[in-house]
């Protein structure tokens, strides 16, 4: 149903998921309604409604556009990757109204362990590199102005302290 009445509103609609971010910095605006890791997100962005970036958590694309999942970016920013090729494409990417529970072992970017953030910021790095003329973009995770914002990011992330 959720996806149908954004196939209608939405003409061009390639990509569609369940949480994502539409404009960049003080303009971005997140839209979705997810539990995730047990945090309620419930954004106030009707729904359904354009994005420029997508969660990886759930999402789905129209098999018609030939869009692809670029294996360089690994597990990180594909989504968001597939956004910014429908829009290269004069495609849509939305967020849907379709409520699930996202469970994952993966730990918040406030937990980050050496490990995963080495792999976020190998692909975060290719991500940049792709997309610089782009930038600015938001995702659910990160603000990205400028190549080497994903690093700093980390870097930041990696020496806070971690709260218990």
């Amino acid at each position: 149903m959720a996806l149908a009445e954004a196939q209608t509103q939405f003409p061009a609609l390639a990509v569609a998921g369940v949480y994502g971010v539409a404009g960049a910095g003080a303009q971005a605006r997140r839209a979705g309604h997810v539990l995730d890791r047990g945090r309620l997100l419930r954004e106030p962005a009707a729904l359904p409604c354009l994005v420029d970036s997508l969660d990886e958590m759930l999402f789905a694309v129209r098999a018609d556009t030939r869009l692809q999942l670029d294996a360089t970016l690994g597990f990180d920013f594909y989504a968001t990757d597939l956004a910014l090729q429908a829009q290269a494409r004069e495609l849509q990417c939305a967020v849907v109204d379709a409520y699930c529970e996202h469970w994952s072992a993966t730990p918040t970017p406030e937990a980050a362990q050496t490990g995963l953030a080495q792999r976020i910021l190998a692909s975060g790095t290719a991500f940049e590199r792709k997309w610089q003329h782009r930038l600015p973009l938001t995702t659910s995770c990160f603000d990205i102005g400028q190549p080497g914002d994903i690093a700093r990011a980390i870097a930041r992330t990696m020496s806070a302290p971690i709260s218990a």
